[in-house]
């Protein structure tokens, strides 16, 4: 067995060494006499024939590992994201010693479900501005700069984001609000990060609509959230003048 383990060590031209040796032993063939000097020369070059005759059948037989990037691309139909609830949101306002203006802080969670675990989800938040005679929902203006946050996604798919969201300055306003609030699923997360104002948490619409527009990202539809009026009273709300949901992104 010692001899064996002498051939095994040598890996497989050992192996087929070993073998013509034992079967040469065996049945004693009658083979030409090779001079000495000739041995370990010829043993050397019968080792490399056979180790490149494996390496070459390995190299044939071994199965595919290289990616079509064609057949597993990412794209916008394999992946979406939903905001599922955002009842758990707080527009808290805060009076000045002037009593004229108000800060306005909102933040909260909201959660939702992607269908690919493996992307990234952010959460966006961003204030409509009111015009002095609003007489259509149309007619909201909304703010050039989203607050964005990247959420937590689960390996389930569902996510949870925190609102971050730059505080807003209301001037003798003592009205109701309201705030668009979307999510967006992306494989691409280095892009995202790298448009992110990070002192105010805001990135700017128009780079939401290129980034929006990308294969390997999706958006969901927006999600609509109200303030209420800081005094209640005598105060009537017209909600068909309310924002109206809408999409970013297209398919």
């Amino acid at each position: 067995m010692k001899i064996w383990e002498i051939f095994a060590g040598l890996g497989v031209p050992g192996l087929a060494i070993g073998t013509l040796y034992m079967l040469f032993r065996q049945f004693h063939w009658k083979l030409p006499t090779v001079p000495k000097s000739w041995t370990g020369p010829l043993l050397l070059t019968f080792m490399l024939i056979v180790g490149g005759v494996v390496f070459y059948t390995l190299h044939i037989w071994a199965p595919n590992k290289s990616i079509d990037n064609n057949t597993y691309k990412k794209t916008k139909r394999d992946l979406w994201v939903r905001i599922t609830s955002q009842n758990v949101i707080y527009h808290t306002i805060r009076q000045d010693s002037s009593d004229k203006d108000y800060l306005v802080v909102s933040d909260g969670k909201v959660t939702g479900i992607v269908s690919d675990p493996a992307s990234h989800v952010y959460l966006l938040i961003r204030r409509f501005n009111r015009p002095q005679f609003l007489k259509s929902s149309e007619q909201w203006i909304p703010e050039k700069y989203w607050g964005i946050k990247e959420a937590v996604v689960k390996a389930g798919g569902d996510w949870e984001g925190i609102i971050c969201d730059y505080p807003e300055i209301e001037h003798n306003t003592p009205d109701y609000g309201y705030w668009e609030l979307m999510a967006i699923a992306t494989y691409d997360k280095n892009k995202i990060d790298s448009e992110i104002v990070w002192q105010t948490c805001g990135i700017n619409h128009s780079n939401i609509l290129i980034i929006g527009n990308t294969d390997n990202t999706s958006c969901s539809e927006t999600v609509i959230s109200m303030r209420p009026p800081i005094s209640k009273k005598g105060y009537y709300i017209d909600k068909s003048l309310a924002p109206k949901e809408t999409t970013y992104c297209v398919y």
